[in-house]
């Protein structure tokens, strides 16, 4: 899930790292199994990718890196990732 991706391969690779879940329990569990040093790297979002414009991640502040998407391809149609 996305905490592993995160422990074992972003954080090593970024200083910091936003989790974006539209579960609240997913991203209680992920800060669970990052412990508190990985997890305080971390800033959490509770929100459906749907919810994110490009408004609400500018007002994150410093530009983006990069964008981990999982889980997330199979939902959308192929004009919708097109257009993306």
């Amino acid at each position: 899930g996305v905490g592993r991706v995160t422990k074992l391969v972003l954080l090593k690779r970024y200083e910091s790292v936003r989790l974006v879940e539209a579960d609240a329990e997913f991203s209680r569990r992920s800060k669970m199994y990052l412990g508190r040093k990985r997890s305080g790297r971390c800033t959490f979002t509770c929100a459906r990718l749907e919810e994110l414009s490009q408004k609400i991640i500018s007002e994150w502040g410093a530009p983006v890196d990069l964008v981990w998407l999982q889980w997330t391809l199979q939902y959308l149609t192929d004009s919708d990732a097109v257009d993306t």
